[in-house]
């Protein structure tokens, strides 16, 4: 969940929008509303005859008003209006003693919410109470209509329907409907309850209630949601019925028993609570005799994960996440899609953070977990880390403490104090910006051995970044531009120190960019203080359109020359530590290339190259190109490559995409392969049918169930096995949908299903 200011809507979101059969007419879920079928509410038009208006309130016009004593008998083109609704008739009788109103003939009633055509009519205006009987009603601000063959409306009691059917489809369009034998709805209450409920599909009922209570406005209640059908090769034929519990106005729970046919039932439980300053969510899945399950894989089969974010005032934060399972293929034969099965590390992080305008305070403890025989991360246990910098001043300081555990492994103590002095001038035309720093470290580590050593480093920094902002006005193809051009040099000065000594305890290798040319540390963490003596060039560009300021296109590009060649690596000689090849420059760097074009309002391009002028080989490069106009016209191409220091190279393509090929026909699909190893990672394809009051999808996918490393590609040493499933899904627009093709948000990039919540 997106880190916003909590309010009790959070335990709202997701249950409203997959609510099953409830709401039928009065809370229905947004998703499914889209694009229903246009209806057919007319206004009332007053007659051009005598009126009159009783003491009851209720007024009347009509072409001929009648009174003898305390009756007023209206006849031609009857106009009654009541307090909260109006109707019109042939023919009417109104007793202003009691209030009591009966009519009857071409009959239309009203109100804010329905307009009703019935055989018959009457009104109690001093109770406020409507009795129709034969009627038929349309919804107003949803295509929702239907029958009943008695309807009663209470102002202060709600609504009952006898006899009843609802569907969202229009006039002579029975594709689907419910029938119930009663629906009422307690205005009171806000909940709402039915009889002997059934769904039809055409003329075939498909699903029986006998009783089903819900909720009539935009509230929580416990019941039963939509039902999830899938099959796959690995699970067989599954069926999900989640049961949703409101257990208190800030805390509730969904139970889901997940029946897989080759394996059994998973129980799984999501548990969510809220607190003036707490916010948590509590996930098990436990399956207690997996069927399939073959050694060293457990049959008892579980999964634990807590979350729970806390804020105290506008300084204290704290965040908790425990995630545990019971073995290193629960996610490859749990999970639902390619993403989940990739998941290879486990969080198991507690921080709390202060921070204020000039303090910022860091405590943690983690002990993240790897799977599928991946070397576990280093343990912090704990860290505490500061930072000061004065608001009106230029100098600051951080610091940091921390210590690492691993099993069978060397541990350490680090220390780490950094100062700096950093004065900079900023303006419209440019910046010039010097830092100075001072970085001192201290290791004690331990070997499983026994053996003990001490570290001590400090090492001087000196940057010097400056950038010049330059823009002109131009013409080009018909229209005017604004351009700029943003040249800038970048010179870090690192003295060398051997650091060999030292283990990699948090410190890797980043993914290099342009951006990467402008840091002060070629690697990420702190055991390694790269060595510099290098200027980096870069030039930048933004065209923007002149007659809305929209950016349509930006570009970078960049090398940095290395004064002397830089000698501090990944290399380690600390026992068992987990020392990475990587690659060092001489001379010079890559060549950095980003570029960024938005030529059309529907069209986005972008691309980064990585390029070695030495040996005239591209190390990195990719390319991506969307069009999407909405959500039934969009397409995707990718392409990536990089190669990998150790002689290995990755390279995929990505295509995907959804298309309307008819008014009411689209197909979409996703084609993802790995070229360098000539496999298949995902590939979907599907059919859709939607009109105004449902649609169906069909989808096929196939994806590769294994662990993927950061550039996509299957862990080493690991083994994965094709996932196939074919998925059916009807949506009942305006009710709900029986199935599930959730995953096609995350295989197709930037489609948003319009029938799917999160």
């Amino acid at each position: 969940m997106a880190a916003t200011k909590l309010t009790h809507s959070y335990l709202l979101m997701k249950r409203t929008a997959h609510s099953m059969l409830w709401l039928l007419m009065m809370a229905m879920p947004s998703a499914l509303l889209a694009g229903q079928c246009p209806t057919t509410l007319t206004q009332a038009q007053p007659p051009s005859r005598g009126s009159e208006q009783n003491r009851t309130g209720v007024t009347v016009r009509a072409e001929q008003l009648v009174s003898k004593a305390q009756q007023t008998e209206a006849r031609g083109n009857v106009e009654v209006r009541l307090p909260d609704s109006q109707f019109l008739a042939d023919q009417a009788t109104i007793d202003a003693a009691s209030g009591a109103v009966r009519a009857s003939g071409h009959l239309r009633f009203e109100s804010d919410s329905v307009q009703m055509h019935a055989e018959q009519l009457t009104a109690d205006s001093r109770q406020q109470k409507v009795t129709l009987d034969g009627a038929q009603y349309q919804l107003r601000g949803s295509a929702g209509r239907g029958k009943a063959g008695h309807a009663e409306i209470d102002v202060r009691s709600g609504l009952l329907l006898r006899d009843a059917a609802y569907t969202t489809c229009p006039e002579d369009d029975e594709s689907w409907q419910i029938r119930a034998a009663e629906i009422g709805i307690d205005a009171r209450t806000g909940y709402g309850h039915a009889k002997h409920m059934l769904l039809y599909i055409g003329d075939v009922p498909v699903l029986y209630l006998p009783y089903l209570l819900f909720p009539a406005k935009n509230e929580r209640t416990s019941g039963l949601l939509a039902p999830v059908f899938e099959n796959s090769d690995i699970n067989g034929q599954e069926l999900a019925l989640p049961i949703y519990l409101n257990l208190a106005p800030n805390y509730d729970m969904t139970l889901t028993p997940r029946w897989m046919s080759e394996r059994g039932t998973l129980w799984e439980s999501e548990f969510r609570y809220l607190s003036e300053h707490s916010q948590g969510q509590v996930d098990v899945g436990y399956l207690g005799d997996d069927k399939l399950a073959e050694a060293p894989t457990p049959s008892r089969r579980y999964q634990f994960r807590w979350r729970q974010d806390s804020r105290w005032g506008p300084h204290w934060k704290m965040a908790l996440e425990y995630h545990r399972v019971s073995d290193d293929s629960y996610f490859f034969d749990m999970g639902r899609d390619l993403y989940s099965s990739s998941i290879v590390q486990l969080r198991r992080d507690w921080r709390l953070d202060y921070a204020d305008d000039e303090w910022q305070f860091l405590a943690r403890v983690s002990a993240d977990d790897a799977l599928n025989a991946q070397t576990d991360p280093y343990r912090r246990y704990p860290q505490l880390a500061f930072q000061y910098q004065p608001v009106k001043d230029h100098w600051t300081i951080s610091g940091e403490a921390v210590r690492f555990e691993r099993d069978a492994a060397t541990s350490a103590d680090r220390i780490h104090l950094r100062t700096g002095y950093q004065l900079s001038k900023e303006g419209l035309s440019g910046f010039f910006r010097f830092n100075g720093m001072l970085d001192w470290r201290y290791y004690e580590q331990r070997q499983p051995s026994g053996q003990q050593d001490q570290l001590t480093i400090t090492t001087p920094m000196v940057s010097l970044d400056a950038g010049v902002y330059l823009e002109r006005r131009i013409g080009l193809f018909s229209h005017k531009w604004l351009q700029t051009l943003e040249p800038r040099l970048f010179y870090l000065y690192v003295p060398y120190r051997d650091q060999r000594d030292i283990g990699l305890y948090d410190t890797g290798a980043p993914i290099r960019n342009y951006q990467w040319l402008f840091r002060t540390n070629r690697y990420t963490g702190i055991d390694r203080l790269g060595d510099a003596d290098r200027l980096s060039v870069g030039v930048s560009s933004r065209l923007y359109s002149a007659s809305d300021g929209r950016e349509v296109f930006r570009w970078g590009v960049g090398q940095a020359v290395n004064f002397r060649s830089p000698r501090v690596d990944l290399v380690s000689s600390v026992p068992d530590a987990a020392s990475v090849v990587n690659q060092t420059d001489a001379k010079e760097t890559p060549i950095f290339f980003d570029a960024q074009l938005s030529p059309y309002e529907h069209w986005q391009a972008s691309s980064s190259i990585e390029w070695r002028p030495d040996t005239g080989q591209t190390e990195a490069a990719s390319f991506r190109l969307q069009y999407r106009r909405d959500d039934k016209h969009l397409l995707n191409v990718a392409h990536r490559t990089r190669r990998l220091v150790d002689g290995g190279s990755v390279e995929q393509i990505d295509l995907s995409g959804v298309w309307q090929v008819a008014p009411q026909w689209h197909m979409l699909g996703r084609y993802y392969r790995d070229l360098a190893n000539d496999q298949a990672i995902e590939w979907v394809a599907g059919v859709a049918y939607e009109d105004c009051c449902w649609a169906i999808r069909l989808v096929k996918r196939r994806y590769l169930s294994v662990a993927l490393d950061a550039f996509g590609q299957p862990l080493a040493n690991t083994i994965g096995r094709y996932n196939t499933g074919l998925y059916l899904e009807f949506v009942f627009k305006g009710l709900s949908s029986l199935g599930n093709t959730g995953f096609l948000q995350k295989s197709i990039s930037g489609y948003q299903d319009p029938f799917f919540s999160n």
